[in-house]
């Protein structure tokens, strides 16, 4: 008996600790300040590391709003795929069939996911799809 209670009690505990993702929309889980650490894209055979700080975006969940710092001043790959220049741009998310992408300065930045303490950005696209990684 005491075997049992103690294991409907661990399953209780389990299944009440687990967030479902649903509970949380993107839009809340984007909110706040993000890191660029890398951007790859097999196809062009791009893969570039970036140190915390070089390029930062905070999201502002209640005004909209963009706010991107981007330290990187090179000529080269580096500053290609680095994103917008410094600056505030105001943002929207869309979703559809459960795939929400983020669309800023005029242009969409592609399908974007959340998973832990990663946001992953895919262009989607073969040709110039490179996938921007942040981190919180």
């Amino acid at each position: 008996m005491k075997k049992s209670s103690l294991s409907a009690l661990f399953v209780l505990l389990v299944f009440s600790s687990c967030n479902s993702d649903d509970d949380v929309s993107a839009l809340n889980q984007i909110n706040g300040t993000w890191n660029l650490a890398r951007v790859t894209d097999g196809f062009a055979g791009v893969n570039i590391a970036y140190s915390r700080g070089d390029v930062v975006w905070i999201f502002n969940e209640a005004s909209k709003n963009l706010d991107v710092m981007n330290l990187i001043e090179n000529t080269g790959p580096e500053d290609i795929y680095s994103g917008p220049d410094t600056g505030s741009y105001t943002y929207e998310i869309t979703s559809e069939d459960e795939i929400e992408t983020l669309r800023f300065n005029n242009a969409d930045r592609g399908t974007f996911t959340i998973v832990n303490d990663s946001l992953i950005i895919n262009k989607g696209i073969v040709s110039e799809g490179a996938i921007t990684i942040f981190i919180r």
